[in-house]
């Protein structure tokens, strides 16, 4: 993991930087770096699940506020709207496997406090 964030670092004043790992025809595979926060949205017909990494944070997931923390894991269904917040000083680094293979334009923005 050292490796693929130093050839992939996130730059000052960035908040998300997502280092893709390999794909298949069902799945991907993605390191994906937070900052900050996500913007609320949904996967229309993608699932994901998320294995913290590095640092701390919540999920809203739907209504339901999960903490996280490094080595919890996490399932996101598809069409379930969700956000990530890190709480860490440092950014968040966290696995995220989609399945089928994340094409990079499922993400629809979502309503959500």
């Amino acid at each position: 993991m050292d490796k693929i964030l130093a050839d992939n670092p996130l730059p000052p004043g960035e908040n998300i930087k997502v280092a893709n790992l390999g794909r298949s025809q069902s799945a991907s595979q993605h390191l994906v770096q937070i900052r900050d926060r996500e913007v609320p949205h949904i996967h229309k017909v993608h699932d994901a699940t998320v294995t913290m990494l590095r640092g701390e944070g919540y999920l809203m997931l739907g209504k339901n506020r999960i903490n996280l923390k490094a080595g919890d894991v996490v399932h996101i269904p598809r069409g379930v709207a969700h956000y990530f917040v890190n709480t860490a000083s440092q950014p968040t680094v966290a696995l995220a496997v989609y399945s089928p293979a994340f094409d990079g334009k499922d993400t629809h923005p979502a309503n959500l406090p």
